[in-house]
């Protein structure tokens, strides 16, 4: 059962989240627009999105004190997983499925977060160790 806190937490995370897949999206398909390989396209696209997530994620969603030093190498890990993850997608749905880039775009911004929440939650702005109970 989610506590309040707890679903206010997450309706923060989907807002944060909204405004990251809303940049990795228009980064991402620009390049393809431009013809650039898909590689290319999906990792300017998450390297759009980083520092709407980050700053978002931690001042807004999970408003944790600043610990840089511990939470930049923790965040930098689950954004190469999202990115991997993000890579998959692609070329499951585009390079070898054949369907449209922006589609696998969609899957991208829907599936990731999915992997986010939980690993952002519990492990990347955890508070020294103790969950934020704002």
């Amino acid at each position: 059962q989610l506590t309040r806190s707890e679903t206010v937490r997450f309706s923060r995370f989907v807002l944060t989240g909204g405004a990251s897949a809303v940049a990795y999206f228009v980064g991402s398909v620009a390049l393809d627009f431009l013809g650039l390989p898909s590689w290319v396209s999906v990792t300017f696209g998450r390297a759009c999105a980083i520092l709407v997530a980050y700053f978002g994620q931690l001042h807004f969603v999970f408003r944790v004190p600043s610990d840089h030093r511990r939470m930049v190498w923790r965040f930098s890990v689950s954004r190469v997983l999202n990115w991997l993850v993000s890579l998959l997608i692609t070329y499951g749905v585009h390079d070898a499925g054949g369907f449209p880039f922006w589609l696998a775009s969609v899957l991208v911004v829907i599936i990731t977060p999915v992997i986010s929440w939980p690993v952002s939650r519990y492990w990347v702005f955890r508070d020294n160790g103790r969950l934020d109970e704002r």
